[in-house]
């Protein structure tokens, strides 16, 4: 059988090898770059997109007020609005819950602070939304606020200093629009000696702060809260 100088070469040629190695080798590199970069990218993205994550510190009060840290969903639009409730099951009165936040302020992942506008007492409109991870502000109590149209007690919000916090979840955590049913994830620190209450099944439980996570808004907002010092 004749070879043709092709085969010959390709058989016999002590670089041929080298060369198909290191082509097949490019080959696996690319593959590996391409795999690593979707890789980065899906992570990236699912980390963006797992849901809100809130933290409340009521070791930290100030004028009767606590603050309020969100890390927020991923959204695609360039404007958003963050939304506080106006009325919430179980009640046939408008509270609206929004005209108890103050220094409403909103980030990007670098800690840029984001144009905001307020568009009534429970909407603010969030400019540059699709690099918006979170929003911080301060909440004020119900139970002895000066504004009129006096909440009823067991719709609202206590904030006694290291006494007694009462937590309605829909009076001091708001959800984007239309991501209602986003899973919530609420990390509350509370001082030394306090024991929380809630129909909510701690996540974790450690160096006085509890995690809990539920499914969505509704779910959270079914979940009153209680923070005192036990009196048993």
């Amino acid at each position: 059988m004749q070879l043709s100088k092709t085969t010959w070469l390709s058989l016999n040629d002590p670089l041929s090898g080298d060369r198909n190695g290191a082509q097949t080798q490019n080959l696996s590199m690319k593959k590996l770059t391409l795999f690593l970069g979707v890789l980065l990218t899906w992570s990236s993205l699912s980390a963006q997109t797992t849901g809100y994550k809130a933290f409340l510190d009521l070791n930290v009060v100030k004028n009767d007020k606590v603050k309020v840290s969100i890390e927020l969903p991923a959204v695609s639009a360039s404007e958003i609005e963050y939304q506080m409730p106006k009325i919430v099951p179980g009640t046939y009165s408008i509270y609206d819950f929004g005209r108890f936040l103050s220094d409403f302020k909103a980030f990007d992942s670098n800690g840029n602070e984001l144009s905001v506008d307020s568009l009534d007492q429970n909407r603010w409109l969030i400019k540059n939304a699709s690099s918006l991870a979170k929003v911080e502000y301060w909440v004020e109590d119900s139970y002895d606020t000066e504004q009129g149209n006096t909440v009823f007690e067991p719709a609202g919000t206590n904030i006694e200093e290291g006494k007694n916090f009462v937590i309605n979840t829909f009076g001091l955590f708001g959800y984007l629009k239309g991501m209602k049913e986003v899973k919530y994830e609420v990390n509350i620190s509370y001082p030394e000696g306090f024991y929380g209450a809630t129909s909510l099944q701690a996540a974790r439980s450690e160096n006085n702060t509890d995690t809990y996570i539920a499914d969505n808004y509704f779910s959270l907002a079914d979940a009153p809260m209680m923070y005192s010092v036990p009196d048993t």
